[in-house]
């Protein structure tokens, strides 16, 4: 006998819409069904139970459903798993599947893996697309039996290809990160597609990175917008936060950052940090909102207390500055280090300049040096400049002062910082640290110059007579 369940959600995908029941049924059932869709759960207990009574295992499994969620009745799992056993032990598949359920996620009974993995092999066995979907899960995971991936693909296509929207979602992400397949973003999208197409809005999101992205397809900014849309509207944090991004950005299309920053709210009020972020971002520049200095550190701390290192900078710089917040050097310093901590760079560059500077920390050169250096390894042009600074400053044991200075200069003047650019053109033109070099001073200069840097104009104009262009 086979049912379908619509109220247990995982993976952004439904288990399954009530969409048939086949096999014979007691008088009551279909009643007890239609209450049930109803929400008049009093006359579904009822009409269950008397079925359940009789041996009707799809009212058994009706009436356990209720039990385990508390619907029309006291919360009762235990129960629960005795009547999914009563219909599991009549070799119905639904009930061998949602006891295996049961005792994968210990819910009525000790977790078991082994039981739960024997109890989907046999829903698996009668060809049920769930208990496939559930030996496929337990085989990926290495739970109740050793991990093998090519047998967890295996029992994943068979659900799959019974049109089990969870299985196809699975299919592509095991294509698309080469999980036991050769990695293939084509046969991915394929996957995510099919799942797309039965609603699952985790498929739906993928579908729109794959679109926006070009995995497995050429850019399509229209598709993106349609699939993140789809999976928006379904509640899918990400999706929201990532359609918000195509239209707070303009990406390809006309930008409206008021329609952007509605998403960016969605999606930032079921918590999901990176839109905190940009939603914070928002409120710190006035686009899309007007400008609203606590809103922005508002969000910002709220990304900054689930762990998120921009949020956790950002909250960092708003206490440096006195943003929105008052001026707290010590709290700065606080939310740097937690950042820097997870590792990031600009973090680690702004708690370095902390240290350089004596601000909420004690002032400690060789800690500044430590911090900013781990900043520079990263790219962290600030860093790199910094870095420069103190051995100018010639604060570091050891240091030969501007001639130990100058290949950080250097570095974060290749890597394209107009300020690095303008120190290194000096350096040329004075020659600190290098033999002077005209040419290349001018050179230097100039790209600084280009960028908009008021430092590098005025000096080509009144050291070496140049108007930039």
């Amino acid at each position: 006998m086979r049912i379908r369940y619509s109220s247990i959600v995982n993976a952004g995908c439904l288990l399954g819409a009530l969409l048939t029941i086949s096999g014979a049924t007691h008088a009551g059932v279909d009643e007890g069904i239609a209450a049930a869709r109803s929400g008049d759960y009093a006359t579904a207990l009822t009409e269950f139970r008397a079925a359940a009574d009789k041996g009707d295992t799809t009212a058994q499994i009706r009436l356990g459903r209720l039990l385990a969620d508390g619907k029309g009745t006291t919360k009762d799992e235990v129960q629960a798993v005795a009547l999914y056993r009563l219909a599991a032990e009549s070799g119905d598949s639904d009930g061998e599947y949602m006891l295996g359920y049961m005792y994968s996620v210990g819910r009525g009974v000790p977790r078991d893996d082994e039981t739960a993995v024997a109890w989907y092999r046999k829903s698996a066995l009668q060809d049920d697309e769930r208990g496939q979907y559930g030996l496929a899960f337990m085989y990926e995971k290495g739970r109740g039996v050793p991990s093998d991936l090519e047998a967890a693909r295996s029992w994943y296509e068979k659900s799959a290809e019974q049109n089990y929207a969870r299985a196809q979602l699975a299919l592509g992400y095991f294509y698309g990160y080469g999980r036991g397949v050769p990695k293939d973003p084509k046969v991915a999208l394929s996957w995510y597609l099919k799942a797309a197409d039965n609603d699952c809005a985790n498929a739906q999101y993928e579908a729109g990175l794959a679109f926006e992205n070009g995995r497995g397809t050429t850019v399509d900014l229209d598709a993106a917008e349609r699939w993140y849309r789809k999976a928006a509207d379904q509640g899918h944090p990400a999706a929201q936060n990532n359609l918000g991004r195509l239209f707070y950005g303009g990406k390809g299309r006309s930008q409206d950052a008021v329609v952007g920053v509605q998403w960016y709210r969605k999606a930032a009020e079921q918590g999901l940090a990176v839109a905190q972020v940009n939603l914070g971002r928002a409120y710190a520049i006035g686009k899309g909102v007007p400008l609203d200095e606590k809103q922005s550190t508002e969000w910002y701390r709220r990304a900054a207390e689930q762990g998120d290192v921009t949020g956790q900078n950002q909250l960092g710089v708003a206490y440096s500055k006195g943003f929105g917040v008052p001026e707290d050097a010590v709290q700065a310093a606080h939310w740097y280090r937690l950042a820097a901590d997870q590792g990031d760079a600009v973090a680690q560059a702004n708690l370095g300049k902390l240290y350089m500077d004596g601000r909420g920390v004690h002032k400690d050169f060789n800690t500044a040096l430590r911090w900013m250096t781990l900043a520079a390894e990263q790219g962290n042009t600030g860093a790199m400049i910094n870095i420069g600074l103190l051995h100018q400053m010639e604060v570091l044991p050891g240091s030969k002062g501007v001639a130990d200075a100058l290949p950080w200069i250097r570095k974060a003047a290749e890597l394209g910082s107009p300020i690095a650019q303008a120190k290194l053109g000096v350096f040329l033109a004075w020659g600190l640290g290098v033999d002077a070099d005209r040419e290349q001073a001018i050179h230097w200069l100039t790209l600084a110059a280009k960028q908009g840097n008021d430092a590098a104009k005025e000096f080509l104009r009144g050291q070496f007579g140049v108007e930039s262009i």
